[in-house]
């Protein structure tokens, strides 16, 4: 049958207009020569298709229904659809998850001051490194905002593996709290194979939560500031203390 005129105005409704892995905006306005440009898919989950990413014959799910279907901007549906290993059922309905509820609560509010900036290099100048998912969950836990730096990059193959592990950290960041203990085990698990494969490239991982004080209004505040930076291997700022890696800014 094909997904229903009625699921997709939901599905593009809760979704915001947006694409739920990075928050762009998938309808761009049209020009005077120009019509509007459509840059987002009504992607399934679990494909329809045998052979398909994540496809599932035994699926308790209808294929195009609402509940299998998450919208992306075409990068992302790409990326999914490329690396179901790594873009798994569980974390794709997460993902969707989370970016409607956060549809729900951002969009559509009045207007809010500018969000204080992260701290800078200079303010987090040591850096422990994070050798599992267990300990980068700790660090991101109920943090209120994110820091993240890396060693500059050489190619577009490097430039896709390091944004797309910044952009797991933030989304797991943003959610982990909502989490029921079962997912956070997932999140572990899922985070340090995203370790693995960086180190796999060249590039440690350095990170730790630390407090920030953040003055709104006539209010001031301490908040948990989640800071991470991916460092070659070979950086010379990577520095050995007794039985513990440290990283330097």
């Amino acid at each position: 049958m094909g997904i229903s005129e009625r699921t997709r105005k939901i599905l593009w409704a809760r979704s915001g207009n947006r694409c739920a892995i990075c928050r762009c905006e998938l309808v761009r306005k049209e020009f005077a020569t120009d019509p509007a440009a459509v840059i987002g898919d009504e992607c399934h989950i679990i494909s329809k298709r045998p052979g398909g990413p994540r496809y599932d014959p035994k699926a308790e799910v209808k294929l195009d229904g609402y509940d299998n279907l998450i919208l992306l901007c075409k990068t992302h549906h790409k990326l999914v659809d490329d690396q179901p290993s790594r873009f798994t059922v569980e974390y794709l309905r997460m993902v969707k998850a989370y970016h409607e509820k956060w549809v729900r609560e951002t969009l559509g509010q009045p207007a809010k001051k500018k969000a204080p900036r992260g701290p800078t290099l200079d303010e987090v100048n040591v850096l422990p490194r994070i050798r599992t998912g267990r300990e980068l969950v700790n660090v991101l836990w109920n943090a209120h905002l994110f820091y993240f730096d890396n060693d500059e990059l050489e190619s577009e193959e490097e430039l896709d593996l390091v944004s797309g592990f910044f952009q797991v950290i933030q989304d797991y960041g943003d959610l982990l709290t909502d989490l029921g203990a079962g997912e956070v085990v997932k999140a572990e698990f899922y985070l340090n194979q995203e370790i693995k494969e960086l180190e796999s490239k060249g590039f440690f991982v350095f990170g730790r939560c630390w407090f920030k004080k953040v003055k709104i209004g006539n209010q001031e505040d301490l908040w948990p500031v989640a800071s991470v930076r991916v460092v070659r291997r070979t950086s010379p700022e990577i520095v050995k203390v007794p039985n513990l890696e440290k990283a330097t800014s």
